[in-house]
């Protein structure tokens, strides 16, 4: 009915409060979160990208919407008309209960990339050893090769799952289209990386008291 449901919400955080946040301090820019299928859906897009919105931010395995459904396609005029990249999760999500990892599937985003959105894959389709049946890095570095305007970003490679995969992205092929992500409050973890990183320097980044850094 296109209402909040917020018993089945585990986290919420109204983009009113994002964008009074973003305002009081210049070291952030707003990446608001807007589920196409919620009433007004659009009207807020539209003031968000009036708002200095600088990227739209979806988890659709949590939010339960299907990026290739009908709802999504004055979504993506709007954001190809204003330059407003989707920053798209891909790969297997565990961090919260309830999710649809189908909605996870880079090939949901065709649809956006032909309507001339820019996407950014966060992680990669990379998924953890347990979620396998969900793992789309290929797909992801194949569909990358299509369309020049689609990027990913290497949030939550550096963690305990996940790791591996980090060393087998073709940084080299696709110059520019990788992108940092840090997946905060995920903490990283340089453990995985001693080999290259050296028992000392894997030490030292490992106590460092900044996780971002």
């Amino acid at each position: 009915a296109g209402t909040m449901d917020l018993e089945a919400s585990h986290s919420v955080v109204p983009n009113e409060y994002l964008f009074k946040t973003c305002r009081g301090d210049d070291r952030f820019l707003p990446g608001p979160s807007i589920n196409p299928m919620k009433a007004g859906a659009l009207e807020e897009l539209e003031r968000c990208i009036a708002g200095g919105m600088v990227l739209l931010k979806w988890l659709a395995p949590l939010m339960h919407f299907d990026p290739e459904a009908a709802c999504c396609d004055p979504f993506y005029e709007t954001l190809a008309r204003h330059r407003v990249p989707i920053l798209a999760h891909t790969g297997c999500e565990h961090t919260f209960p309830g999710m649809n990892q189908e909605l996870g599937l880079p090939s949901k985003y065709v649809k956006a990339l032909e309507a001339g959105c820019t996407v950014i894959m966060a992680h990669c389709g990379v998924a953890c050893p347990i979620h396998m049946r969900y793992h789309a890095v290929d797909d992801v570095v194949s569909m990358m090769e299509r369309y020049a305007n689609l990027y990913a970003a290497t949030a939550a490679l550096c963690s305990l799952l996940k790791w591996q995969h980090l060393g087998r992205l073709p940084f080299d092929r696709l110059p520019g289209r990788f992108l940092h992500g840090s997946d905060y409050p995920i903490p990283p973890v340089a453990v995985g990386f001693v080999r290259k990183l050296g028992l000392g320097r894997m030490i030292e980044l490992t106590r460092h008291p900044n996780p971002l850094q």
